[in-house]
């Protein structure tokens, strides 16, 4: 599999989805680019590095979406390795997080570029020449023309405003051309199933030729294309005209084995089941440790596999449905987005309020939901141990 790519299952339907935007401002993405620079300078490093200096485990979705955006503010960049995902700052991080001048006319002007990196901070801010409408006005051509969930729009208002607060953003600031991805009347391009899409990183181009978009992950953070199993960041999808030759499917063998050029020679093998093919692939040759590593995650794979269909089978709770539907609980599919296997990112949470929590969809109650001390995601979890109770990285605001 490719250095990018994440394992992310593939929803089993279509869903409601928004346009990538930062999942924190710039001040706390800058914040976290001077965390990466006290500790690596110039290199580059793994991932998994970057997570640990951030605070996450390298699995999180905060290390995920931190990532994510300092690439989408230009403070960051994917660096081609053959050893896994690698990330170093980019000139422009560099430029701001090194210049400690008290006053710096260079730096500012700098904040000001990456204030408006992210794609849809530059349609936004296009379409409305530098002045912001009503925020009743943005939610209405965010929902209707740009296809914006209406869960997600106050969440990128209000990270919008932080960012052009701390950049100092005037009328006058203009964004700067090239790399954005927008129609013709200003709007960010929206990628939708079964488009032909290739994916850009490092400013190289990915895939040998446009590749069938078949889904996308319950956030809206990530594509799939035909032959793939893990996801591609969407903000690094470039719609395409089709292929003179459209790819064949799969065939459906018992069992192949296939070499794909890359970084390191793949291989994958194809498993048909009475339900669909099971595939896997993996990069060749592998070390002693990567195939421990590589075992231990299949067993994580098998409990998952099991507990999923558990819940599949598993009758839907009277008392659970009764309570949603008294207005008693609420279901956090309603309220948020699913960001891992049993956790939710919540875009409506209202504090104190006296309500339960519920995954009706996956039969679950919620046990605790946490915000996150720096970034201010906030999560819920179906777990029974409290995940975000007495937890430092986390303040509790509810616990079953």
């Amino acid at each position: 599999m490719a250095d990018k790519e994440v394992a992310v299952q593939q929803p089993s339907k279509k869903k409601h989805r928004s346009p990538a935007y930062p999942a924190i401002n710039l001040a706390q993405a800058i914040k976290r680019a001077e965390e990466f620079y006290n500790h690596e300078r110039k290199n580059p490093a793994s991932f998994k590095a970057a997570a640990v200096h951030w605070g996450y485990a390298s699995s999180s979705s905060g290390a995920l979406l931190t990532a994510a955006a300092l690439k989408s503010f230009g403070l960051m960049t994917e660096v081609e390795s053959t050893s896994g995902r690698t990330i170093q700052l980019s000139p422009l991080g560099l430029k701001i997080v090194m210049d400690k001048r008290p006053q710096s006319p260079e730096r500012d002007a700098a904040i000001k570029e990456a204030a408006l990196k992210p794609k849809i901070h530059a349609a936004i801010w296009r379409k409305w020449n530098g002045t912001l409408p009503s925020d009743a006005e943005l939610q209405f051509r965010l929902e209707s023309e740009w296809n914006f969930n209406k869960n997600a729009i106050p969440v990128l208002i209000k990270e919008l405003k932080d960012t052009i607060l701390f950049a100092k953003l005037t009328a006058s600031d203009n964004v700067s051309g090239g790399d954005e991805d927008t129609q013709e009347d200003g709007t960010p391009t929206i990628i939708n199933i079964g488009d032909f899409v290739q994916w850009e990183s490092g400013g190289q181009l990915k895939f040998p030729e446009p590749k069938r978009v078949t889904g996308f992950s319950e956030d809206g953070q990530y594509f799939f294309v035909e032959g793939q199993k893990a996801g591609f960041p969407i903000n690094e999808a470039i719609r395409e005209e089709p292929p003179v030759s459209t790819p064949k499917s799969l065939m459906p063998t018992i069992h192949r084995l296939v070499e794909r050029a890359g970084v390191s020679t793949m291989k994958q093998d194809v498993f048909s089941l009475a339900e669909g093919e099971v595939v896997l692939s993996w990069p060749t040759p592998l070390s002693q440790a990567s195939i421990e590593d590589l075992r231990d995650w299949l067993k994580i794979v098998e409990r998952k596999i099991t507990r999923s269909t558990m819940n599949e089978s598993k009758p839907t709770n009277p008392r659970m449905r009764e309570k949603v539907e008294s207005g008693e609980c609420k279901d956090v599919n309603s309220i948020g987005v699913r960001v891992r296997d049993g956790v939710f990112r919540l875009q409506n949470f209202v504090e104190g309020e006296d309500m339960d929590y519920c995954d009706l969809a996956g039969n679950n109650w919620i046990w605790s939901i946490g915000k996150h001390k720096e970034t201010g995601e906030i999560l819920a979890s179906i777990s029974p141990d409290a995940e975000f109770y007495q937890n430092p990285d986390y303040e509790c605001l509810w616990l079953r």
